[in-house]
């Protein structure tokens, strides 16, 4: 039986998608201000236009080269985690905060701020209805990537729980309802990224990011999560991190 191949989920923007993302040398350090302003000053319609016209290339591309699970590119986004945390309440994307993300100081960035309470701006949920559209522009099945809640506490500066374990108990119970939703929607394919931390903390964060992801993915198959977590690791020999991705499949 051959293997199925698939991306990691980004891509690189086309030229005429003037995004701002943590990708591009110039927002490097400032992407999230840049983004923030491209939201305020676009119109939803004429991006929307722009997004499906770079989804539909990046989907030829992959189609053409013979991917057999493709993604959108994550195009709508400035990456897949401060996207996901546009969406929730309690974030300031506003009085940003300088942290060094994956505790590597040479990348310390002005990030949003966790000031209150976290929970989702809307009562339904959304992840569901961004990978309807864009599977419905390809025939191949199309994958879905979202954070992690280790991901998502390291790439904030979270001035409200203090805490990962709490933190994480509560962003693991907001995923766990996009994930329902999404296999309710009938997407296969869910990748669940996260990095879980320096190597000398890492059986600690391992253990606890074993218990928030399946948390998240509780409920969502008939078998047990743990039965359907794939595992692949790739060691950073620039950041000394262990990179840990989680693909959820449902069959």
């Amino acid at each position: 039986m051959p293997l199925s191949t698939t991306v990691i989920g980004s891509f690189p923007k086309p030229s005429y998608l003037n995004i701002p993302d943590w990708f591009q040398p110039g927002y490097a350090k400032t992407f999230v201000e840049g983004h923030s302003r491209f939201l305020q000053n676009s119109k939803a319609s004429e991006k929307e236009d722009v997004f499906k016209r770079a989804i539909k290339e990046i989907v030829e591309l992959l189609t053409e080269v013979g991917i057999d699970v493709i993604t959108d590119g994550e195009i709508r986004r400035e990456n897949y985690i401060h996207y996901f945390c546009r969406r929730l309440k309690g974030f300031d994307f506003h009085n940003l905060c300088a942290k060094a993300i994956r505790g590597v100081e040479s990348a310390t960035i002005l990030l949003p701020r966790i000031v209150e309470e976290v929970s989702p701006l809307e009562n339904e949920t959304w992840v569901w209805k961004e990978w309807q559209n864009s599977q419905d522009l390809s025939k191949r099945p199309m994958k879905i990537t979202l954070p992690g809640p280790m991901t998502i506490a390291d790439t904030v500066v979270d001035q409200y729980y203090n805490d990962n374990k709490v933190l994480g108990r509560v962003l693991s119970k907001i995923l766990n309802k996009e994930i329902k939703d999404l296999v309710s929607a009938g997407c296969k394919y869910i990748q669940v990224s996260t990095v879980p931390g320096r190597d000398s903390h890492l059986k600690r964060m391992w253990e606890l990011l074993t218990f928030l992801l399946l948390n998240a993915l509780k409920g969502a198959a008939k078998v047990p999560a743990r039965e359907l977590l794939w595992l692949s690791t790739l060691r950073d020999t620039r950041t000394r991190f262990l990179r840990v991705t989680f693909y959820k499949y449902y069959g």
